[in-house]
């Protein structure tokens, strides 16, 4: 495997555009359809910025605390270990969500974001 990094691009996805144009910030329920797979990791704002940390996306993604799309051939995608709920389909795509303590990944379908009108 080496050094080799994805050749494909990490696209920003923005939430609140699928909760609406008045939602600037909203409280949700965000969705994963056809999920297949998915995994929760450590890599936090701290090791994302540093030069060798071990994030595997780090300076590929143009800022931490996103969601993304990656989108095209990733040779490390697999390097990791995941949480199968069953086989990836030829419709399944890639999404990383960045936290500030962790990060989630999740191979599904499409995504959906559904607001909610009270906070708890």
């Amino acid at each position: 495997m080496g050094d080799e990094k994805p050749s494909g691009i990490l696209r920003a996805l923005n939430l609140f555009s699928k909760a609406g144009p008045k939602f600037d910030e909203a409280w949700g329920t965000l969705s994963f359809i056809r999920c297949s797979r998915w995994r929760w990791d450590d890599t936090n704002d701290h090791e994302w910025h540093k030069v060798d940390g071990h994030g595997r996306y780090s300076g590929i993604a143009p800022r931490w605390g996103e969601f993304y799309e990656l989108v095209g051939h990733d040779p490390i995608r697999d390097a990791v270990p995941w949480e199968t709920i069953h086989e990836d389909t030829a419709n399944s795509r890639h999404f990383l969500y960045y936290f500030r303590d962790e990060t989630l990944e999740f191979m599904s379908e499409e995504w959906s974001f559904t607001p909610s009108l009270t906070v708890l």
